[in-house]
């Protein structure tokens, strides 16, 4: 059934929007029977609320699926189970892109839909990454190795325009969740957060080394000159900061190779 279809003067994208800020606001009151008999009105039953899962932009169910989403992040009352949900979404988002540009036909509408989704949701992950929200930077730290895979895998999103994008709101994402972790240690010098750091590090720091060693001979010159030494040494150095649990210039030091690279790719 096409979005654009009426019931009494009203399309049925119309009605799940409605239906998901009703939802929204019957979670927040202690009436789970009525929730629930709701959720069933809008969704048609739990045979249409399955068969949305796999819908994408465009499809009649998608409307249904994003409904679940929100409904699902309203009764959520833990902080940790909450800041899961809100990860995984982005990452929902994210593979909608990939199989839209998979897709045959023009999709570049729908693609687009699930971009703004998807930059909606980062949107909610970001501002809700504060000093306190260790929970969310974990899930965040977690999820974005998964994120970037998602991405590479996908040729056809990159010519849809949007991967260049994707990857800027991956990397602020986890700069801010890095972010996070950096002042809960820098404050308390936990364990939990060190943790944190070196997982994030580590994988930032395989990243990189995979890079430089397709390093040509102009590119470590023009490294040199920035940098006073070779970019092993700079990354090796970058390491010693981390065992010495100088974690801020540590990333900070990865950061300004990442910068490198970039720069020389933009301008190569």
């Amino acid at each position: 059934m096409p979005l654009e279809n009426t019931v009494s003067g009203f399309s049925v994208r119309e009605y799940l929007d409605y239906g998901i800020g009703y939802a929204a606001r019957l979670a927040v009151k202690p009436v789970a029977v009525s929730l629930t008999a709701f959720v069933f009105v809008v969704a048609g039953g739990l045979g249409i609320t399955n068969a949305s899962f796999y819908s994408l932009p465009g499809d009649a169910m998608y409307p249904v699926k994003l409904s679940m989403e929100h409904l699902q992040l309203s009764i959520s009352s833990d902080d940790a189970q909450r800041a899961k949900l809100q990860v995984e979404f982005a990452g929902r988002r994210l593979e909608e892109m990939t199989d839209l540009a998979a897709r045959s036909g023009d999709q570049v509408s729908n693609i687009q839909y699930a971009m703004n989704q998807f930059r909606q949701e980062t949107r909610v992950i970001q501002d809700e990454l504060t000093s306190d929200s260790t929970d969310l930077a974990r899930e965040v730290s977690r999820k974005v190795e998964i994120y970037n895979s998602t991405v590479s895998a996908s040729p056809d999103l990159k010519t849809e325009l949007v991967g260049e994008e994707v990857q800027e709101i991956i990397e602020a994402t986890q700069d801010q969740a890095v972010e996070v972790f950096l002042s809960t240690h820098e404050s308390t010098q936990d364990a939990e957060s060190a943790k944190e750091l070196d997982y994030t590090f580590d994988q930032e720091y395989s990243a990189l080394e995979s890079e430089l060693e397709t390093f040509t001979a102009d590119q470590e010159k023009d490294f040199f000159t920035q940098f006073n030494t070779t970019s092993t040494a700079y990354l090796i150095l970058a390491d010693q900061l981390r065992d010495q649990a100088a974690y801020r210039r540590a990333f900070q030091i990865l950061s300004e190779i990442e910068m490198f690279l970039q720069v020389f790719k933009e301008t190569s």
